[in-house]
């Protein structure tokens, strides 16, 4: 009997293992699951503010079977998924942002095959004195570079691509800043820290065209294996369905090659 009890419990946590997500000391967290609720935070029920054209993608269209949001950039600039200021009232001793998110615009309607396209310029992300801001390669159409800006330094991601989800995290650190692309920690800004007390955090804005997924926010640094653990959370790779000619990006993967 207890063996059954063991293989079963080793069963279902293999059943959930691509679902797993670091929970300790998780303040809120959006996976857009539900296209009724998806401005609400599954945590503390807590709701995010859109503006502009923001738009739920369902798991079958959204290129890595999770739903998404689209935000429409390129058809108004100012669109945008804001995390409200009055959730961020109190001083965060340390914190980790973590989130999915891939650049590149779609048709308003999910359901139309559209090649879509990289505008040359958007912000990923802004949240005090830190932003994330994404550039078009003049160089490949299909490519981009991610500039990061704390406290006017300034570090560059290059040979990202476009119609591709990645996994990013900031992690506070005792002098500064560090910041993760799939589960790496590729920089880390070394300065003193400015305050976010009472700051609100936008995601897009400033004409970016993409996608975002399961935005984290924690009140604690997350360990490097904890930050790995997020990145396999769901699995990022391209699973062929056969009902759609095209998914988000794949034409664009192909002509990468």
């Amino acid at each position: 009997m207890y063996y059954l009890v063991f293989v079963m419990m080793l069963l279902t946590n293999l059943a959930f293992a691509k679902d797993y997500y670091t929970t300790d000391r998780l303040m809120y967290m959006w996976n857009f699951d539900s296209e009724r609720n998806f401005l609400m935070d599954i945590k503390s029920n807590t709701i995010a503010h859109k503006r502009g054209t923001v738009r739920w993608i369902p798991r079958e269209y959204s290129y890595h079977n999770s739903p998404v949001i689209h935000i429409h950039g390129n058809i108004d600039q100012r669109s945008s998924f804001t995390i409200p200021s009055r959730y961020l009232e109190r001083e965060l001793t340390e914190w980790t942002l973590d989130f999915e998110f891939g650049v590149g615009s779609h048709d308003l309607d999910h359901t139309v095959r559209d090649n879509g396209e990289l505008m040359p310029f958007g912000q990923i992300l802004r949240w005090g004195e830190l932003r994330l801001l994404f550039y078009q390669d003049s160089g490949q159409a299909w490519k981009g570079i991610v500039r990061i800006v704390y406290q006017g330094q300034t570090r560059t991601i290059e040979h990202l691509r476009g119609f591709k989800y990645y996994y990013m995290a900031v992690r506070s650190e005792t002098n500064g800043i560090s910041v993760w692309l799939d589960s790496y920690c590729t920089d880390y800004i070394e300065i003193p820290r400015s305050s976010m007390v009472g700051q609100p955090i936008f995601f897009g804005g400033n004409g970016f065209a993409g996608r975002f997924d399961d935005i984290k926010l924690y009140d604690k640094r997350l360990r490097p294996w904890e930050i790995t653990a997020n990145y396999w959370g769901k699995e990022l790779s391209v699973e062929p369905k056969q009902k759609l000619e095209t998914l988000w990006g794949k034409l664009k993967n192909e002509m990468d090659y």
